[in-house]
């Protein structure tokens, strides 16, 4: 949800004119407005309005409000609130000593799942890993999401306000396989909202052609482009004859954006090479596998760790 207008207006009048229909379907709000006593009082005063908008329309869901607080003390004092039976749950974020701890500052807990994570794509070798710039943050960001993710397909649900996520989660089985293809198409989505934060933006196929002439590479990492930045669907990774796909009457009506990307470097790639396209090569080299389960470190450690049997 998002408010305007509290320099010119009080608190309360900003928020009394939140219609009653939006605080009915608004399930998160987010409070950041300057500063601790501010982002408490305007949290409190919404706290009070959604109680009082969940009598009114009988709804029994408790929503969410994440006041920015700085200080620990304060961000403390809040989370004790408990929750009556018709209000929202305060969680408060961003507090001085979670941003600038040592874990957070050195990402000690996600660090080795990204490392699983590079490991499955390149082999063994660490080295590009710890120099490639690109590929620690990429990397880190994919294992970071992993219980987003699972949240998001629906896979674990069920969160019991005041007990620990992980205790939650403990003994409901995550069968990653069988989520594919949404598993892939899932990641996909998330890798394309992580580049796009960063900057990256997909080149227009000319462009793309010019630089590939140039580097030999498909991504332009000191320009931002990225290929691979359009959308997938939950169709499979089973690739055409790359001949066959560019002739005339070929359907190619079944095919998504990245199936296209993914035979138009392919094309670029052998033709630079002055060597044969085949389906079998095209098939190695479609961009959709790599969003596949089996390269998603993190996720495959979270299954493993919620499992019973510890399995994936």
């Amino acid at each position: 949800a998002l408010v305007d207008g509290f320099d010119r207006k009080t608190d309360a009048e900003c928020i009394a004119e939140y219609p009653e229909e939006i605080l009915a379907k608004t399930d998160y709000f987010v409070v950041a407005l300057g500063s601790d006593e501010k982002d408490i009082l305007v949290s409190s005063m919404l706290r009070r309005e959604l109680a009082a908008s969940s009598l009114r329309t009988g709804s029994a869901r408790h929503a969410v409000i994440a006041p920015a607080i700085f200080d620990d003390r304060l961000a403390a004092s809040v989370t004790c609130l408990s929750p009556g039976t018709h209000e929202p749950y305060l969680i408060p974020f961003c507090t001085l000593s979670s941003r600038f701890s040592c874990r957070n500052v050195f990402m000690t807990d996600i660090t080795a799942q990204a490392l699983s994570a590079e490991t499955l794509y390149n082999g063994k070798s660490h080295s590009k890993f710890m120099k490639d710039e690109y590929t620690y943050w990429a990397n880190l960001a994919r294992s970071v999401h992993a219980p987003y993710k699972l949240f998001t397909m629906g896979m674990i649900t069920g969160m019991e306000p005041g007990k620990p996520y992980e205790e939650c989660l403990r003994g409901r089985r995550v069968e990653l396989q069988d989520q594919d293809p949404v598993f892939s198409w899932t990641e996909h989505r998330r890798w394309n909202a992580y580049m796009r934060s960063q900057g990256f933006s997909c080149p227009a196929p000319e462009v793309l052609e010019r630089y590939y002439k140039e580097t030999g590479s498909h991504k332009e990492l000191k320009l931002k482009y990225h290929p691979c930045l359009v959308e997938s669907s939950l169709r499979g990774i089973e690739m055409p004859d790359p001949k066959a796909f560019f002739e005339e009457g070929f359907d190619r009506s079944e095919y998504d954006a990245l199936d296209f990307v993914s035979i138009q470097v392919y094309h670029m790639r052998k033709s630079a090479a002055a060597e044969e396209e085949t389906q079998e090569g095209l098939q190695q080299d479609e961009y959709k596998q790599w969003d596949g389960p089996e390269y998603d470190a993190g996720t495959k450690d979270l299954a493993k760790h919620l499992n019973p049997d510890g399995t994936a």
